[in-house]
């Protein structure tokens, strides 16, 4: 048995990069302004759970999101 799988009714963990410090920092007023503290300008937060295909709510504690940055000046929504 192997450690990844294509199936997703196979997997135990499913992995989600997040570039926060990315986010952070281009979404504040076009990368001129960036903000930090919970990042509320962030945009690419917005919509990676819709382009999460099997992001559930049965699902979520198989999802490890891997972001970049300070957990302080991360998105509420993956803290």
């Amino acid at each position: 048995p192997g450690v990844l799988t294509t199936n997703p009714q196979e997997a135990d963990l499913f992995v989600v990069p997040y570039f926060a410090k990315t986010d952070c920092a281009e979404s504040g007023n076009g990368g001129r302004d960036p903000c930090w503290g919970k990042c509320k300008c962030a945009t690419a937060i917005k919509y990676l759970f819709e382009e999460l295909r099997h992001y559930r709510w049965n699902t979520r504690g198989r999802h490890l999101f891997l972001a970049t940055g300070d957990i302080k000046d991360l998105p509420v929504e993956i803290q």
